[in-house]
C-alpha cells in the first residue's frame, strides 16, 4: 500500500496521528501518547498506567484493514463514511490470528474489530499480563503472528 499520514487540522494547528502504510496496522497516538484506554474510557497514561491483568483498548488503522475481517461478517461492514454497527459486531477474522505484545511478553487479544459508532476506526482488546513488573514497556500489534504495527510506549503498574 502507499505510505499515508492521518492528520486533523484544528484551528490551524495540525496533529500527526498516525503515520504509516504498507496495509500494516498503525497505532493512533497524538503527541507521542498512544491511543489506549482502561476498559472504563479513560486514557492510559504514565499518571495512569495499565494494571497488570487489566484489559485495555488500543485504537488503531491501516490502510487494508478491512481484508482481515471474517468473510461472513463483510456484508456487513458499514459503507464508506458511516459508522460501524453495534450489532453485530465486524471481528477480525479468527484466520488472522491478531497477537499484541508488551515487552517480550505476548499480551492475551480477547477482542479485535471495528470500533462501533465510529467511521474506520479498528480496536484490539488486550490483557495486560499478570507478569509485567512496573515500568514502561513497547507495545506492538499485528496478525498471523507478525508484529509488524509501529511500536508504542505503554506504562503498567
Amino acid at each position: 500500500g502507499t505510505p499515508f499520514t492521518f492528520v486533523i487540522n484544528n484551528n490551524g494547528t495540525s496533529t500527526t496521528y498516525y503515520s504509516g502504510g504498507g496495509g500494516q496496522p498503525g497505532i493512533f497516538s497524538a503527541n507521542g501518547a498512544p491511543a489506549i484506554q482502561h476498559a472504563d474510557g479513560t486514557p492510559v497514561s504514565p499518571a495512569a498506567p495499565a494494571v497488570a491483568g487489566e484489559t485495555v483498548v488500543i485504537y488503531w488503522i491501516g490502510d487494508n484493514v478491512f481484508f482481515i475481517f471474517a468473510p461472513s461478517l463483510k456484508s456487513v461492514l458499514p459503507p464508506d463514511g458511516t459508522a460501524s454497527p453495534s450489532s453485530p459486531l465486524v471481528q477480525c477474522s479468527a484466520s488472522e490470528s491478531p497477537v499484541a505484545q508488551i515487552g517480550s511478553i505476548n499480551a492475551p487479544v480477547s477482542f479485535c474489530g471495528l470500533t462501533p459508532g465510529l467511521v474506520g476506526l479498528a480496536q484490539m482488546n488486550i490483557v495486560v499480563p499478570a507478569s509485567l513488573t512496573t515500568g514502561t514497556y513497547n507495545l506492538q500489534i499485528g496478525f498471523s503472528s507478525r508484529l509488524t504495527s509501529n511500536i508504542v510506549p505503554l506504562t503498567v503498574r
